[in-house]
């Protein structure tokens, strides 16, 4: 009789869809010291058939799930099994040692907040996707997607700030938000774990010091992870403020186009477009009907305002310089939504049927509705006023006022801010209301080329002003001698976000190959693991098939002391070693301790007992070479002293030890 064959039949049934490795623990000795992943539940779970070389691989969510890193609950919502809580756990590790570096302090609110306060603050009404319910009381409440409110309120309500700022507050903790539709997995779900900073200063001039603080900390968090990133300008949208960048991680799958320049070195979000300085000119029909041309005019792009009064025609060309065809769908909603920032909220989510059909609606009862051209900076004189004649000759001018709108950006090439009243100076340019391609010319600079990268946005900053604090609090007073000295006057605010859980799925998704997960070794569940699949002969008791081998326990022993002594002093880098313990053969083990992305596998097979001979995989470099058990502890700690283990070599780690 084969006792290991009958134990590892034993230990390794497999249900239908749920499926675990052997637990020696249930049978071994009192624990140790020692790590072990027959104490940790990995379920393994084949959501679906992948076959090798397939057209669409599977994505991070779908991997995560395979891995057994997390579990789909529901639409847009994931537990998080042992394995992914490890991840997290050494996210929010590396995000303690940052914060510290900025001298903020971790605290923890509630997910519940008060409908008031977001109705004060103006984000009810404009907020879509919020949880809210009632309590037996009928109190309403909501789930919170974000804590400015909260924040502020405590802030305000009960704390003496004296001699205490700046503050600087964080936490990390679930939010929720009702997604019309998830998508992406654990990139765009309904419940998200985030890192949130709030900070609070005496003046705009300190809150810009405290701002380039964060980005700091914020550029020195990405470059520990060690995954490449892009840092780029951003538009504040609904957070409000005058000034935000984001943190991307660039991938296929991204929903967000950032815009880099070959030249300056500028980067920018698609959706940021320089402020803007506008120029109306109203037209007078008889100066647009005087006389005939023959030159076509421009090609159109019809938007709407929210309030359904002006018609925003969009003027763009028919073809780019170089005769490449330009289509409506090329116009840029945000920079149209810039241009017209004063004058209208634009509604960008209609197509342009139902635009003219709201519009026609609107003048149809009696109002006097307005037109406004938007014009590219590519369109000439002649182009626009034939535009203009077309439409007052076909839909007629009654009821009915038109304006010209003209742009032109509050930078200059090098950034610096220009007067927002003054529309004169060879270095003002109009803005581009056209999309970036790859290849144009660097709207900054203008020498450079640009290229548009699809990324995923990790991390955000805010300066928010005082938006939220003259509302809500916090507030400081004013020294005033006499009947005035209570004055007081809203503090500076600012918030700073990162996505614990989105750059879970958005690490695996930017380092993995498409049959199995890699981590950033600062990251992963664990940086290396020993794997335990020395064979027993058929003499062996059931206590020795079951239990570590003695190879296994020294050289995780040697492997751990190793790692204690790799950049001592700073624990949240500190790696960290398990034993897989499990009872399984040694192909097995070792294809699944690959597809779940530790960085490091030493394998112990049959050799480590013949020969004194291990296997060290390192599955980011693709290498996979046999090593003495003896050298083995020093190669590892080679290994992990490189930043990037891809540009590893094991073979020159393993030679010079």
């Amino acid at each position: 009789m084969n006792l290991h064959g009958s134990v590892v039949r034993a230990f390794r049934g497999q249900c239908s869809k749920w499926q675990a490795f052997g637990n020696r623990s249930q049978h071994s000795l009192t624990p140790d010291h020692r790590e072990r992943l027959s104490q940790l539940w990995v379920p393994h779970v084949a959501s679906q058939k992948w076959e090798p070389g397939a057209k669409e691989p599977r994505d991070a969510t779908t991997l995560l799930e395979d891995a057994g890193y997390i579990r789909k609950a529901y639409s847009g919502i994931y537990q998080y099994l042992p394995l992914g809580v490890k991840v997290l756990d050494k996210i929010e590790r590396l995000i303690d040692h940052h914060m510290r570096s900025v001298g903020a302090s971790k605290l923890s609110l509630s997910s519940f907040s008060s409908e008031k306060k977001w109705a004060t603050s103006g984000r009810l009404a404009n907020s879509t996707e919020i949880f809210q319910f009632q309590d037996r009381n009928k109190s309403k409440w909501l789930l919170a997607p974000t804590h400015e409110e909260e924040i502020c309120t405590l802030l305000h309500s009960r704390i003496n700030l004296h001699g205490q700022l700046p503050v600087r507050l964080y936490q990390i903790g679930r939010k929720y938000r009702d997604e019309q539709r998830p998508r992406g997995g654990l990139l765009r779900g309904r419940e998200f774990i985030m890192k949130d900073l709030y900070t609070f200063d005496t003046s705009a001039e300190a809150a810009k010091d405290t701002y380039e603080l964060v980005r700091e900390a914020y550029n020195n968090f990405f470059a520990d992870l060690g995954i490449p990133y892009l840092e780029a300008r951003a538009d504040s949208g609904n957070m409000g403020g005058n000034l935000s960048h984001e943190f991307h991680l660039p991938h296929h799958s991204g929903e967000d186009d950032v815009i880099t320049c070959s030249s300056c070195g500028e980067n920018r979000n698609e959706e940021f477009v320089p402020p803007t300085s506008r120029m109306i000119e109203y037209v007078k029909a008889p100066d647009f009907l005087a006389q005939d041309s023959t030159v076509s005019p421009s090609k159109v792009r019809d938007y709407i305002s929210v309030k359904n009064d002006i018609l925003i025609r969009v003027l763009i060309p028919s073809q780019a310089s170089e005769g490449e065809s330009i289509a409506s769908a090329d116009v840029n909603p945000y920079a149209v939504k810039e241009a017209m920032d004063d004058i209208a909220e634009v509604n960008t989510g209609l197509e342009e049927h139902q635009v003219m059909q709201k519009f026609e609606d609107y003048r149809g009862k009696g109002k006097r509705g307005r037109v406004a051209y938007l014009v590219d900076k590519r369109v000439t004189a002649e182009q626009l006023r034939m535009r203009i004649q077309q439409d007052l000759k076909n839909y007629g001018g009654e009821n009915t006022q038109r304006l010209i709108v003209r742009t032109l950006q509050n930078e200059g090439p090098d950034g610096a801010a220009h007067d927002s009243n003054a529309l004169s100076g060879s270095i003002r340019r109009p803005i581009d209301l056209l999309k970036l391609k790859e290849g144009d010319e660097c709207p900054h600079c203008l020498e450079g080329k640009v290229e548009v990268h699809k990324a995923i946005e990790i991390g955000h900053t805010f300066h928010l002003g005082t938006g939220y604090t003259s509302l809500l609090g916090p507030k400081k007073p004013i020294p005033h001698p006499g009947p005035r000295e209570h004055m007081t006057t809203p503090l500076e605010m600012g918030c700073h976000g990162i996505g614990v859980s989105r750059l879970m799925a958005a690490a695996a998704a930017c380092l993995s190959p498409k049959d199995a997960i890699q981590w950033p070794k600062i990251i992963a569940p664990y940086t290396v693991l020993v794997g335990d699949a020395v064979e027993k002969t058929a003499k062996s008791s059931i206590a020795d098939a079951i239990s570590p081998s003695a190879e296994a326990l020294s050289l995780y022993d040697d492997i751990a002391q190793q790692l204690d002594d790799i950049e001592p002093g700073r624990g949240y880098l500190k790696p960290d070693v398990v034993l897989d313990d499990r009872l399984s053969d040694y192909k097995h083990m070792s294809n699944s301790a690959i597809f779940t992305g530790y960085p490091i596998i030493v394998m112990l097979g049959r050799a480590a007992r013949d020969r004194g001979i291990a296997e060290l995989i390192c599955a980011q470099a693709g290498l996979r070479e046999e090593v003495p058990l003896n050298n083995v502890p020093k190669a590892v700690g080679r290994l992990l002293k490189r930043r990037d283990l891809a540009k590893s070599s094991l073979s020159s780690y393993v030679s010079s030890v």
